[in-house]
């Protein structure tokens, strides 16, 4: 039997019952809170309670954070000087490190939250303002106490990754064709593919250098496939829960271990 290491690169909790936000709020007296704070924990909570090795707060349901506090932001278009209004940010990095340590934190790219401008008349500046308030909240949310962040994506943005992907910012594409998976490869280091994709994965290896390779819902020969390919300890079970089952994580948690 070969165990294989866990990860999550983020979760969108369900929506809780009444009465259960509402003891969670009597709580909070003192803190900065409201319901994204408890998503954040709501996130990460399943997966530390399944035993996920590596375990993310966050998710798409982020975009609610960064629209406020990245300030200049109306909604999701640009219309005045973008800065950073932080307290909300570092709150919600130290909920989730309490959780769960070392703890990642998944957010929506910058292609999610921001669809257009209206203030700076330039795309590239815009961008370029954009992406330095994305550095500037990964940097706080490190600060206080999160270990790197996943960046979720709908597409692939060469501009993006060039600016923002490093040791501990990975990119994943929801979905991704086998163009996209190439174009992260540009960036990053790390695979991160559907089970269903694994047959693409010793071309990927011979092209790209990979250093290890996440593998999304896979079933049982997917991972045997992935493990042909790349040493055990290179492979990793991932999972994003995309509505609020806790029973999720312990399935991915289940399948992680594998008779060769």
């Amino acid at each position: 039997m070969t165990v294989l290491k866990t990860c999550s690169l983020g979760a969108e909790p369900g929506m809780p019952p009444p009465q259960r936000l509402a003891e969670w709020a009597g709580d909070q007296k003192g803190r900065c809170a409201d319901l994204t704070s408890f998503l954040v924990e709501e996130s990460v909570l399943p997966q530390v309670d399944a035993g996920i090795t590596i375990p993310c707060a966050g998710g798409k349901f982020y975009s609610a954070r960064l629209r406020e506090s990245i300030v200049g932001l109306e909604g999701d278009r640009i219309r005045g000087e973008l800065a950073i209004f932080p307290d909300f940010l570092i709150d919600d990095a130290a909920r989730a490190g309490i959780l769960a340590d070392p703890c990642w934190f998944a957010v929506p790219a910058p292609h999610i939250v921001v669809k257009g401008d209206e203030y700076y008349g330039d795309s590239d500046e815009a961008c370029s303002s954009l992406y330095d308030q994305y550095r500037h909240i990964f940097r706080t949310m490190r600060d206080a106490g999160i270990f790197g962040h996943v960046c979720i994506c709908e597409q692939a943005v060469p501009e993006e990754m060039e600016s923002l992907a490093g040791r501990r910012v990975l990119f994943y594409i929801e979905k991704a064709t086998t163009a996209m998976l190439e174009e992260v490869l540009e960036y990053q280091k790390t695979l991160i593919i559907e089970g269903s994709g694994i047959r693409e994965i010793e071309r990927l290896r011979d092209e790209f250098e990979i250093s290890r390779v996440l593998v999304i819902d896979p079933e049982v020969d997917e991972l045997r496939a992935a493990i042909g390919v790349f040493e055990p300890d290179r492979v990793q079970v991932a999972g994003y829960c995309t509505n609020g089952d806790p029973d999720y994580w312990k399935s991915i948690v289940s399948s992680a271990t594998v008779k060769l």
